[in-house]
């Protein structure tokens, strides 16, 4: 409970089994914004043996698996799909087995605190998207009122030039 390695956020609720393996975590990273949320665990596994571990992310049932992700990395950026080496339990224990060297879990989706995005309102749901297409509407009317400004302007001195 409350785990804090240096240089990284606390763990929260934690736990890990390592079996015919040594374990070594590296650090543990969480980023949270209103729609998303991305966790990092990096660490170094001697030995080709199983590893369960639990962030605490909570159940993976209701529904929040179809709007989070994982993914496993090993090595020189090696992604493991699910079932090559790893899977994933309906309580958010991670198994990864045969791994060795860096290991790194990612887990990311767009919900709020443990919350689905689809049970959010649409504009939290594409926040991004709305966000973007805002930038890039005002990026083009900007555009758009310089071209027609230099237009009236060049019109005006090709005037002066022929009076």
């Amino acid at each position: 409970m409350n785990l804090r390695l240096n240089g990284s956020q606390p763990l929260e609720n934690f736990k890990i089994s390592a079996q015919n393996s040594n374990v070594t975590i590296f650090s543990y990273q969480a980023y949270n914004t209103t729609t998303f949320q991305i966790v990092l665990l990096r660490y170094l596994v001697e030995g080709q043996g199983e590893q369960i571990l639990n962030l605490g992310l909570g159940s993976q049932e209701g529904g929040l698996s179809a709007s989070i992700e994982w993914s496993v990395i090993v090595g020189n950026n090696v992604f493991l799909a699910e079932g090559e080496g790893w899977s994933i339990s309906h309580d958010g224990s991670m198994v990864v087995t045969g791994a060795t060297g860096n290991v790194s879990i990612v887990h990311w989706g767009f919900f709020e605190n443990g919350v689905p995005s689809s049970n959010l309102p649409f504009y939290q749901q594409h926040s991004v998207a709305i966000v973007i297409t805002m930038v890039v509407a005002v990026t083009v009317i900007v555009a758009i009122v310089i071209k027609v400004k230099n237009r009236e302007h060049s019109g005006e001195s090709e005037l002066v030039k022929s009076a």
